[in-house]
């Protein structure tokens, strides 16, 4: 019974606008994520963003320990740099190419730092610039402050949010607009009358855990509308987490239209 009401709830949220999939929750490890969900419902009161020279969260009082990156990514990060007041992990991914294209002339990297204070709870998460091409900071911001009303499915290793619409002047990134900054995809699919956009990168590390070799490899799924190219959809994964965007729950579905002409 419990079982199937999982089931029902899960389809009633499969239409909210971000998933994040966060894989082998221990005990310890969901209590302390589910105390950083209390702290984004409170967000001002525990979390700053700065986009001084890159996006990142900083959190006032620290929550997640170090060891619990390890213990979702099942991985090492690309290095670690030792601080006077604590720590910074660096996770470097390099695109991938097809063979003798010229895209491999302007090599791209997406690099996520994470800082830890000298307790080795993290402290501050930064965001590769690459990534804001894709999100950019107000859209990312909001999605955030949405998982404050998430709700955690332990048994099925989910966290699902909902965001309100907002009222913003800022624009959806364009396929133009990406391109500049990621070069051309990896793949390109048609999908749901859709145009998706598919970029892959492999994450420069010493050690993956037996059976999750699958998570040094990024993909990175944009859904533009075919007829004003506009990103509807970001669906990033990296080491093992999963974020879904969706820019028509953002700013409405009549934004996307095809006559649509801002």
């Amino acid at each position: 019974m419990k079982l199937h009401t999982h089931k029902l709830v899960f389809v009633k949220l499969s239409r909210l606008m971000i998933g994040i999939i966060l894989l082998y929750l221990s005990g310890c490890v969901y209590l302390r994520l589910l105390e950083l969900k209390n702290q984004f419902e409170e967000f001002d009161q525990y979390i700053e963003i700065t986009t001084v020279s890159s996006f990142s969260l900083f959190f006032k009082e620290p929550v997640l320990h170090k060891d619990d990156v390890i213990t979702l990514s099942r991985l090492n990060p690309t290095r670690r740099i030792i601080l006077p007041d604590g720590e910074e992990w660096v996770y470097h991914f390099v695109k991938q190419y097809k063979a003798n294209t010229p895209d491999q002339q302007n090599p791209v990297s997406l690099i996520f730092r994470f800082k830890f204070d000298k307790q080795g709870n993290m402290q501050q998460w930064y965001f590769p610039n690459e990534f804001i091409a894709m999100v950019p900071p107000e859209f990312l911001e909001a999605s955030l402050r949405s998982l404050g009303n998430a709700t955690i499915f332990k048994l099925s290793r989910q966290l699902k949010a909902e965001v309100t619409q907002l009222k913003t002047e800022a624009k959806p990134p364009s396929q133009t607009s990406i391109k500049q900054v990621l070069g051309n995809p990896f793949l390109v699919q048609e999908k749901d009358d859709l145009q998706r956009y598919i970029y892959r990168f492999t994450l420069l590390t010493d050690w993956v855990e037996d059976g999750y070799e699958e998570r040094k490899i990024a993909l990175v799924k944009l859904d533009f509308v075919p007829q004003n190219k506009l990103l509807i959809k970001a669906s990033p994964r990296f080491a093992g987490l999963k974020i879904s965007i969706s820019f028509s729950k953002l700013l409405g579905e009549d934004y996307f239209s095809v006559s649509n002409t801002k």
